[in-house]
């Protein structure tokens, strides 16, 4: 086991805004620097809570979206608590690459439920997961749901409508938390290259050579 806590990176943004490229990008990079990486996402598609939102998102199982807030947040304590979950990856020294995390809880579910109530059912996650970094990859609400539907795989929450007032809420989340988490916003728009390096110059100079 390293005697160094790892580090806890968390890729955040709209589906379609780029964030499974940047990851896989990142992971190269710190694989090429000899460092232990695990990639993970939220929901977890391998754990009972993780597959039952996938079907809530789907629309396979229809649910009061209060109960779809609290399943995320119960998810996310399985995802750090469990055997070889993300606290016992960063207890063995590794970087921990995580695709969504509390942020996406808060800007998905506040356009529905009291976001100081959904904050409260991850207070727990908050105190012993805080990430490192959230990397917050924006991409405008229209360009997203163009990519996700070319894909052909838009789900509950992917309408423009709704999209824009997810997008308007991480705005408001990243004012808010700035003074208590470490954000790091890049334009999404941009080639992934440019994204990537920019993502890549800040996690060198102020996580790693930290």
């Amino acid at each position: 086991m390293s005697n160094k806590r790892g580090k806890f990176i968390v890729l955040e943004g709209l589906d379609g805004s780029g964030k499974t490229t940047q990851i896989n990008k990142l992971e190269r990079h710190l694989k090429n620097k000899g460092l232990e990486v695990i990639v993970t996402k939220e929901p977890q598609a391998d754990r009972p809570i993780g597959q039952l939102l996938r079907r809530v998102l789907t629309q396979d199982e229809k649910t009061d979206l209060r109960v779809a807030a609290s399943l995320f947040a119960a998810d996310r304590l399985d995802h750090l608590t469990r055997r070889d979950g993300i606290i016992d990856a960063l207890e063995k020294g590794a970087y921990v690459l995580c695709d969504r995390y509390y942020f996406s809880n808060y800007a998905y579910n506040m356009v529905d439920v009291d976001l100081d109530w959904i904050m409260s059912l991850n207070r727990e996650a908050v105190k012993i997961g805080k990430p490192d970094l959230h990397i917050y990859v924006d991409v405008p609400a229209d360009i997203a749901l163009s990519r996700v539907t070319n894909r052909g795989e838009t789900e509950l929450f992917e309408n423009l409508e709704r999209l824009q007032r997810v997008h308007d809420n991480y705005d408001v989340l990243i004012d808010l938390l700035a003074a208590s988490e470490q954000i790091f916003r890049v334009d999404g728009t941009r080639d992934s290259h440019i994204v990537f390096a920019k993502i890549r110059d800040f996690i060198d100079s102020e996580i790693i050579g930290n």
